[in-house]
């Protein structure tokens, strides 16, 4: 099945290095970052379609729904404990089979992700241009 969905990345910053330094904590904040993925996500009509340890997946049918949701989320993990967290946005055509989600807008939110600053969140052109009048 092919879709167009605003498509949002998110990563935690220094995982793996807080995992070896302090792995209670590191915990404590991937599981602070899940509930606030799954609560925020769902209030936004968004749809978490993948969790990758300090990391996730998730589609919005609006790029203002997934823009607002990731300031949400960003404001939420400012509390305690802190969670550092890369966010990338883009929208594009997605495919999903068999709980699989694929294509080139997936690909595209994946490699913004990868160059926000932790505390920030980066989108593409595309999904700017969706959100510029609102």
């Amino acid at each position: 099945m092919r879709q167009l969905a605003a498509i949002m990345f998110v990563d935690m910053a220094g995982y793996t290095a807080l995992m070896q330094v302090n792995e209670q904590l590191a915990k404590a904040k991937q599981k602070h970052l899940k509930d606030v993925l799954d609560a925020t996500a769902k209030s936004f009509n968004g749809k978490i379609l993948q969790y990758n340890g300090d990391g996730a997946l998730s589609i919005f049918a609006s790029a203002i729904d997934a823009i607002t949701c990731a300031i949400e989320i960003q404001k939420q993990l400012r509390q305690e404990p802190t969670v550092d967290l890369r966010i990338g946005l883009h929208t594009g055509d997605i495919s999903i089979e068999d709980e699989t989600i694929y294509g080139d807008g997936v690909n595209l939110a994946s490699r913004i992700e990868s160059l926000a600053v932790p505390g920030s969140i980066f989108i593409s052109e595309k999904a700017a241009d969706e959100v510029k009048n609102q």
